[in-house]
């Protein structure tokens, strides 16, 4: 009911010749259009579980990154993601 609740704005004098048919299109679409959710995760190729956190020791990390061993520290997260 509350779709048509609005069907004046729609139906005009210049409209008045619309079918009954394509106005209740036209109604159904507005009301679908002005409640639509937007879903902002929809087609995310990022699964849940290769968001989950792994512990690791902070100093361990500070200290690989101080000194260059990046290939290192990938290896250790890996490693523990796979174990998690």
């Amino acid at each position: 009911e509350r779709v048509f609740s609005h069907a004046k704005e729609t139906d005009t004098l210049r409209r008045s010749n619309l079918a009954e048919v394509t106005m209740e299109v036209l109604q159904i679409t507005k009301y679908l259009s002005k409640h639509a959710t937007l879903d902002f995760s929809d087609g995310w190729v990022t699964s849940e579980s290769d968001l989950e956190v792994v512990a690791l020791d902070p100093s361990k990390i500070n200290e690989l990154i101080a000194t260059r061993m990046v290939d290192k520290l990938a290896e250790i997260i890996l490693k523990a993601h796979e174990l998690g």
